[in-house]
């Protein structure tokens, strides 16, 4: 349940962040982004890498603040998960 929590808050409330910061950093630079709801769509399918090609970063700042973002966000969901698996494995075998 620790791991759910976390990777919502995560899913949620970081993503959300992001979305704002990179709004009011980057607003208009981001082709096919113009509202909060749309930078959001951007933070999570940025990272999931599932955009499709709907909405590109035209400047070298914004691709490396994504890059930024993504390496962040996997290196905490990695992080997560490998907490949780060894939580399992205490459980089952400790």
């Amino acid at each position: 349940m620790k791991t759910f929590l976390s990777l919502l808050f995560f899913v949620v409330v970081l993503n959300f962040a992001f979305a704002v910061l990179t709004m009011l950093m980057f607003h208009g630079q981001i082709e096919g982004a113009t509202t909060l709801p749309d930078y959001f769509f951007y933070a999570v399918s940025s990272l999931t890498t599932s955009d499709l090609g709907e909405m590109t970063p035209k400047t070298t700042g914004v691709r490396t603040w994504t890059t930024a973002y993504v390496l962040l966000a996997w290196v905490y969901i990695f992080y997560v998960t490998v907490n949780h698996i060894r939580d399992v494995k205490f459980r089952i075998f400790g």
